[in-house]
């Protein structure tokens, strides 16, 4: 009898642990483990399609695992390089957050285009992919109307992706999850309400259990958002094995090796690291065992805490299959001094910041490189003329640019008409000299193809009226503003009284690439600038010593505004700087223009087609309201 009673008190115990079990939770899992289980890549975001592993990216275990919610730490930042999954992992930690811990979440992208792109393309197929997630979110289509592009609803949380330049959009609502994307690429002020990391980050007080991913191929030295993030923080980075001594270090750049033959002439191909410690050959094949076998180490751990964690990793770690280090070497062979292609390696391969040393321009040394004597009004390779003219309080300064294959310029003429811009006098010797005609040696002639003139003196309406019946001739007004971010030619407006088209043009980025042009070396770099002296080496066409001065008078150097670090432009107290900013002009009147210069080129050597015909030959475009080019 009592052997019968043991064994229903052992039935009912058995069925009351089964009961129990079907109430409890299901047990937590880290980022990474939700992924391997439950994340599906498609092959319209990704280059392997399929079931998500970590193992393929095994750096990225830790970085996740610290966004779980059974991890103590709240902000995590990542600098880094290309081709390395990142953002892939960010995604990641939203599904997790959908499926597994929901509340309010915002991932915010640098602009509202980019915002709405990266929804379409990398969130909105992660939910289709993964059940877990198309059964919590109603497609965008339902008529609920709670789930949009930006905005997505599931039980319990909801899911904001907006872009860093909507100050409305950053303070849509309070948020316990942040995925900030690309910082780097966020803009100084959205709207006048100040840095958009300090008034996103603001609605995310309340939360004491939140959760911050910053994440960011670093651009500028002493700007870099992320770089000042990661210095903040324990700068952690990926050690891993060597494979013949087992030493533990992280892939850098010094020891990257790329082998020459015999003649000098480097082997891409051939491109491997050497261990720092034995000085072993470390190949590409070694990737997957090192990778597998790397640990993250703090390497400033005087910075250490159990709520932050900064990171570091460049393409060097990108896996077996993906970016190699033959395609890396390549990048670098061709390099050739070149400063752009320098920054964006150093950005986008090494995961690092470009040191930006003040811009400057020795003007003297300019002068005396002036080496064309021109055989003509116009030197042959030139293929469009571009004009920019400067006002005044008692002069139009001018200056008429000849652009070639490579966006290689030509000076042509500098000069001033004397005379007050708000009488009509100064206006006709501007049109009349905007209408003549320029020769080549052949005989052959060019008109200037677009104009820009400045309206943001005190004759405003004057260049409106000017501008306005010469529309057709491409004269257009334009209005320069200083900033980072803001492009060298803006989207033209008609908000004015003339209704004539109003270009914006950045003239900080403007600048930049006037410099970066002046310090060319060498007529086969893109870019180069030429201009003209006599034959005894005198100045002429207005390029004389003065000129070459205020060309290059302005420097770029690193302020401190309201407490933030901006590169800025700064011109000595009192001195002229016009013939730069008509430089800047005439380079946006280029890009307004947009010519297919190769194409201009191929008929130019033709020799049998006018030049009002080489003008025409390329189809008309159409910009915003209604601007015709």
């Amino acid at each position: 009898m009592a052997k019968h009673t043991n064994s229903n008190s052992k039935k009912t115990l058995n069925l009351i642990k089964n009961i129990a079990r079907g109430f409890a939770p299901p047990p937590q899992l880290t980022v990474s483990e939700w992924a391997d289980k439950n994340r599906i890549l498609q092959s319209s975001s990704s280059s392997e399609p399929g079931p998500w592993r970590t193992d393929r990216v095994p750096y990225m275990r830790e970085i996740m695992d610290c966004l779980s919610a059974n991890s103590l730490v709240q902000n995590v930042c990542l600098m880094k390089g290309a081709q390395l999954s990142g953002s892939e992992s960010g995604n990641n930690w939203i599904g997790y957050i959908i499926d597994q811990e929901p509340g309010p979440t915002m991932i915010v992208q640098p602009t509202i285009d980019l915002a709405k792109k990266y929804s379409k393309q990398r969130i909105s197929p992660m939910i289709t992919a993964c059940p877990v997630l198309s059964n919590k979110i109603k497609p965008s289509r339902s008529r609920d109307g709670d789930n949009t592009v930006l905005t997505k609803e599931f039980p319990n949380g909801l899911l904001v992706i907006t872009g860093a330049n909507s100050a409305a959009g950053l303070r849509s609502m309070p948020a316990k999850n942040l995925f900030l994307d690309e910082v780097d690429a966020y803009k100084d002020d959205v709207e006048g309400e100040g840095d958009p990391v300090d008034l996103v980050m603001a609605r995310t007080r309340t939360f004491n259990r939140r959760k911050v991913l910053k994440v960011s191929t670093p651009l500028v030295k002493g700007i870099s958002r992320i770089e000042n993030d990661y210095e903040e923080g324990d700068q952690r980075k990926y050690f891993v094995p060597c494979p013949e001594c087992g030493h533990m270090h992280a892939l850098e750049w010094a020891n990257f090796i790329i082998p020459k033959d015999e003649n000098g002439k480097s082997i891409p191909k051939e491109a491997h690291m050497g261990c720092p410690d034995c000085g072993s050959v470390i190949e590409e094949h070694h990737k997957p065992y090192m990778l597998q076998h790397g640990k993250w180490r703090m390497t400033v751990p005087e910075n250490a805490s159990s709520i932050r964690r900064s990171y570091h990793i460049s393409t060097l770690y990108s896996p077996l299959g993906w970016f190699s280090w033959a395609e890396i070497a390549e990048l670098w062979t061709k390099i050739n001094k070149n400063k752009k292609r320098l920054k964006s390696f150093i950005n986008t391969i090494l995961g690092e910041t470009f040191g930006e040393e003040g811009e400057s321009v020795d003007h003297e040394i300019l002068y005396e490189n002036r080496r064309t004597v021109y055989e003509a009004s116009l030197p042959e390779g030139v293929l469009v003329l571009t004009a920019a003219v400067d006002t005044q309080d008692d002069r139009l300064e001018y200056e008429c640019v000849g652009w070639g294959l490579n966006k290689n310029s030509w000076g042509i003429e500098y000069g001033v008409f004397h005379g007050d811009p708000r009488q009509q006098a100064v206006w006709d010797d501007l049109d009349k000299w905007l209408s003549k005609q320029w020769s080549y040696a052949d005989g052959s002639k060019l008109n200037i193809s677009c104009t820009c003139i400045d309206s943001g003196g005190h004759a405003t309406s004057e260049v409106y009226k000017f501008c306005k019946p010469r529309e057709q001739r491409r004269v257009f007004a334009i209005k320069g503003k200083g900033g980072p971010g803001i492009p060298i030619v803006g989207r033209p407006s008609r908000n004015n009284r003339y209704k004539t088209p109003l270009f914006t043009l950045g003239v900080d980025a403007g600048k930049e690439a006037v410099y970066s042009r002046l310090k060319l070396e060498s007529e086969e770099e893109h870019g180069f600038c030429l201009y003209p002296m006599s034959e005894n080496g005198a100045a002429i066409k207005g390029y004389d010593l003065k000129y070459f001065k205020s060309l290059t008078v302005e420097k770029r150097e690193l302020k401190y505004i309201k407490g933030k670090p901006r590169y800025i432009w700064v011109k000595p107290s009192g001195a002229r700087n016009e013939a730069l900013d008509i430089r800047n002009y005439a380079t946006a009147a280029l890009e307004i223009l947009n010519p297919s210069l190769e194409i201009l080129d191929k008929i130019r050597n033709e020799r049998n087609v006018t030049p009002k015909k080489i003008q025409q030959s390329r189809k008309r475009r159409v910009l915003n309201s209604g601007v015709s080019v």
